[in-house]
């Protein structure tokens, strides 16, 4: 069996919510989360079936594939996509047919893993923040790809004040105070460049990925405990109507 495996990049572009279904506190419908990290995640099983009903509509798009009208077994549009034999093959049979239990679609899709998280910032806006145990993880997950080699640098900082940036003006404060020149949220940090051009690089390989220029200049590393009180304090909270 040829197996082939890739990186899956997603970027947001509005407010994403991957609810978990139970209330914690006053917050009525929370995200979900890794248990070990807490950190936010979008189950495999939304990826793929948000991936599967792309490829539905653009199946009824390509083929004019239009509903039933009469007879005993109507069929909608979206179950005459769902038997198209790529669609079958790649997703498995829909659990709507009566072949559901027949096999498995050749596609398996990991959970979604959070990699940059967007932190306002007193200076640039906001920064898109990261940790060493996020780019640890990456850089495992990179390391298994054939098809998709790529340079995640190794960033070492001492404590939760210290910090590192992809370029060394865009999210500094012209005239730091007592050694802190960033400041995200009510938090201060001691932001430099990193020695060599690692995360730069790295910066900019994603940036060309997610079709995403800001990022090359707004990108910030800190502590992992930081970036755990951000990602879980930091996230957009939105009144029910």
């Amino acid at each position: 069996m040829n197996n082939k495996s890739a990186l899956l990049f997603i970027h947001a572009q509005t407010s994403l919510h991957p609810g978990s279904g139970t209330s914690t506190g006053a917050i009525d419908l929370p995200v979900q989360r890794e248990r070990h990290t807490d950190w936010p995640l979008i189950p495999g099983s939304t990826v793929k079936g948000v991936l599967r009903d792309y490829c539905r509509l653009k199946e009824i798009e390509n083929r004019e594939i239009s509903g039933d009208t009469e007879g005993d077994n109507k069929k909608s549009c979206f179950q005459k996509a769902d038997e198209v034999a790529a669609l079958e093959c790649v997703f498995g049979p829909s659990q709507k047919s009566n072949r559901a239990d027949e096999h498995a679609g050749a596609l398996a899709v990991t959970d979604a893993r959070i990699l940059l998280f967007p932190v306002r910032s007193l200076c640039g806006l906001f920064a898109w923040v990261t940790c060493p145990a996020v780019l640890d993880r990456l850089r495992r997950d990179a390391k298994f790809l054939t098809d998709m080699p790529m340079l995640v640098p190794e960033i070492p900082l001492g404590n939760d004040k210290d910090a590192f940036v992809s370029l060394s003006d865009a999210l500094l404060v012209k005239n730091p105070f007592e050694g802190s020149n960033m400041v995200l949220e009510e938090f201060d940090f001691k932001a430099s460049k990193q020695e060599g051009n690692g995360l730069q690089t790295f910066a900019k390989t994603i940036a060309e990925k997610l079709d995403l220029k800001r990022l090359e200049t707004h990108l910030a590393v800190i502590s992992d405990d930081m970036f755990t009180y951000f990602v879980k304090n930091a996230t957009e909270v939105n009144p029910k109507s």
